[in-house]
């Protein structure tokens, strides 16, 4: 422990800004990594904690070279299986130790995320947040810091009242951490429950080829209306179309549609309903997206009114471009891959501004739109080229859904599916499948959804969405502290806090 805190101490009084003349910042915060990482191999072979690490196939070996990112995890979970007191209950969390290191990391390319440069109002927040989190290790080995003397003296070039600001942003982005700490904690020891795929047989899915063509983004999922349903198997979006049918908003149960002019008064109406009450209505429908969102697919293509999907990733910070169709619009989108997915919306998106194809006539311009605007080039590419499609919650008797195929351009050798297809007439799967080679499967979506995430999950492809939520906040986290004059960037963490407690 006596050479650990010379050590230590070395490099901070390697570091002063004051006299350096280097014109790049990178080698003194790997400094205070490194320092970190000492920190960490100590308590890993004071408490005797193995280093390991799994290997692409998934199997455990030694780790002899392990980083700051490798050794916090396994403290974290040996300090909680053995309730030893862990950093949260002393106020100072473990994910500063995480944040710096991931700052030290990205310092040996001389550059932080986003292109932020690290400069010493980066190195004077550093060095304090070294003080901080090497006071809390030495203090639960009951001894005292080797940088006692420096704690909350490291921003000496920096005025009071910046000081003091400061303070606050270092107490915001520990409380921040405490919180993601805790929400692991929560959800760390809940069980996913999976369908039992032993019950219900998908023989004529091929899920080794679908679950390849997932890996690698040559699968493209559509999402239909009936996907949403209440507790009587009723699409909600249905439900609601006949509740404001009356005199001048005729809704035409047969075609899905509504009779002419009356647009307007729809949209209103619609724009109410979607962004008020239909989130709590659509438990059901929540669930399955939940699961799909945890799925990496590219491309998700939704031909419902509402953009609950987009919601979820939003929610659970999950990286993804959204767009939804608006008449006369070209978006310029990029290439969508499983890394950065796309999610579109093909008809609108009434909780936007109301607009959704509602009418024959919206129906009828939509279809002679420009291809383009339609469909974005680089969307429809896509859907040229992938090998797989998932039809899920699509009423195929409408004539207009068997039309919007059509519009798609479909690679017609690709394996495709829906599902219910007892709902289905015959002569609409005979149809269908001729035409577009889509297979009708009797087994309902909900039942394919879960079993599919346990494939997945095996092949460990998926990501719990708690997990990415997790991870994606650390790294918000880790480009707030650093950017330049943390102290004036309060604003960002409280941004991020209100999202940590939409899910706490």
């Amino acid at each position: 422990m006596k050479n650990l805190s010379v050590t230590i101490k070395n490099i901070y009084n390697d570091i002063d800004c004051n006299i350096c003349e280097r014109t790049s910042c990178g080698s003194c915060l790997n400094s205070i990594r490194q320092s970190l990482e000492y920190i960490c191999l100590f308590t890993c072979d004071y408490y005797n904690i193995p280093l390991t690490r799994k290997t692409k196939k998934g199997n455990v070996v030694d780790n002899d070279n392990p980083t700051l990112g490798d050794m916090t995890p396994l403290i974290e979970k040996y300090f909680k299986k053995n309730n030893v007191l862990w950093s949260k209950e002393i106020g100072t969390h473990i994910g500063s130790v995480w944040t710096f290191g991931n700052l030290g990391s990205h310092a040996q390319k001389s550059s932080l995320i986003n292109n932020a440069k690290i400069n010493k109002v980066t190195i004077a927040n550093a060095l304090n947040s070294m003080c901080v989190v090497t006071e809390w290790f030495f203090n639960h080995y009951g001894l005292p810091s080797p940088l006692d003397e420096h704690l909350d003296t490291s921003n000496s070039n920096i005025s009071n009242h910046e000081k003091e600001q400061n303070k606050e942003f270092n107490e915001k982005t520990n409380e921040l951490f405490t919180k993601l700490a805790n929400l692991q904690l929560k959800y760390q020891n809940i069980e996913t429950e999976y369908f039992n795929e032993a019950n219900k047989a998908f023989d004529d899915i091929y899920f080794d080829d679908l679950i390849e063509a997932i890996e690698s983004g040559q699968c493209v999922l559509f999402i239909g209306q009936d996907l949403s349903v209440d507790d009587n198997n009723i699409s909600l979006h249905e439900k609601f179309f006949k509740r404001i049918s009356r005199r001048r908003i005729e809704y035409n149960q047969k075609d899905g549609l509504f009779m002419p002019k009356s647009e307007k008064q729809i949209e209103l109406k619609a724009l109410n309903y979607y962004n008020k009450k239909f989130n709590d209505d659509n438990k059901i429908g929540n669930n399955i997206l939940n699961k799909i969102a945890q799925i990496p697919f590219s491309l998700i293509i939704s031909v419902t009114p509402d953009n609950t999907i987009h919601q979820i990733f939003d929610k659970y910070n999950k990286k993804h471009s959204y767009f939804y169709y608006n008449k006369g619009t070209k978006h310029n989108v990029e290439e969508p891959t499983k890394e950065d997915p796309v999610i579109y919306n093909m008809l609108g998106d009434t909780g936007f501004d109301g607009k959704y194809i509602f009418t024959h006539k919206q129906f009828y311009e939509y279809i002679n739109q420009k291809q383009e605007v339609k469909i974005p080039f680089e969307i429809e590419n896509k859907i040229k080229d992938v090998a797989h499609y998932l039809f899920l919650g699509f009423d195929f008797n409408k004539w207009q859904n068997r039309l919007l195929l059509f519009s798609l351009n479909l690679y017609n050798e690709a394996d495709a599916y829906t599902f219910d297809a007892d709902k289905i007439e015959d002569i609409n799967q005979e149809f269908i499948n001729q035409q577009f080679n889509i297979t009708f499967i009797k087994n309902n979506y909900n039942d394919f959804v879960n079993v599919l995430l346990q494939k997945c999950e095996k092949e460990k492809l998926n990501k719990p969405l708690i997990e990415t939520f997790i991870t994606n906040i650390n790294e918000d986290i880790t480009k707030v502290i650093a950017k330049t004059e943390n102290f004036n960037n309060l604003a960002d963490l409280i941004k991020i806090e209100k999202k940590i407690d939409a899910i706490c």
